[in-house]
């Protein structure tokens, strides 16, 4: 920030706390209005024909607003894993008890594993789902499944979705679905691409 900048932070700090005084916002959030107050400073340009005190209240107001929204959609809500939780047959459980093991220690399936699951995943499916989702393992795009197929992208999408929905569910509950898949992808196809 140049010197004139600064001097705008320095002289309309007030503003920060006028703004939360009227708004009742607790004085522990004075974080965000230094964080506006300097991004209005920045960005502020005289020949506009307005005042900087009107800018910056309107930059405070906006980045309390965006501080609002995301403390609404992730509030932060502590969880001890030794509280207890009831199942669907009512017996008590812990959170403990509901992580997979093998994600817990973060031991992974190997590659022998996943490939005679997947196998055996894919001969239990009927002949389309079958070849919707080798055709997304071989990284055919979704368009273009749907193109064959005949349906809508969406519907192609659904359909992969609940499928690695099963195949998690069935073989690996608990590990991480993404990094599953991921790998399944670069051990089928990725190693005969490289060769």
């Amino acid at each position: 920030m140049s010197e004139e900048q600064q001097k705008l932070v320095t002289d309309n700090i007030n503003l920060i706390f006028y703004y939360m005084k009227k708004n009742n916002i607790p004085i522990e959030e004075q974080d965000i209005g230094y964080i506006a107050l300097c991004k209005a400073a920045c960005t502020f340009d005289k020949s506009k024909g307005y005042k900087f005190t009107t800018y910056a209240l309107i930059c405070i107001r906006n980045e309390f607003g965006i501080d609002l929204r995301l403390k609404k959609r992730r509030p932060f809500n502590p969880v001890s894993l030794d509280e207890s939780i009831c199942n669907s047959q009512g017996k008590e459980l812990t959170i403990e008890d509901t992580i997979s093991r093998n994600y817990y220690t973060g031991i992974s399936p190997s590659y022998t594993e996943v490939l005679s699951n997947l196998n055996e995943f894919l001969m239990s499916l009927s002949e389309t789902h079958r070849s919707i989702y080798l055709k997304h393992l071989q990284g055919v795009v979704q368009k273009e499944i749907a193109r064959d197929l005949n349906c809508s992208q969406a519907h192609v999408c659904r359909i992969i979705k609940q499928l690695q929905s099963k195949f998690i569910d069935k073989y690996y509950r608990g590990l991480a679905t993404s990094e599953i898949i991921n790998n399944i992808k670069e051990e089928l196809y990725g190693k005969e691409n490289r060769s």
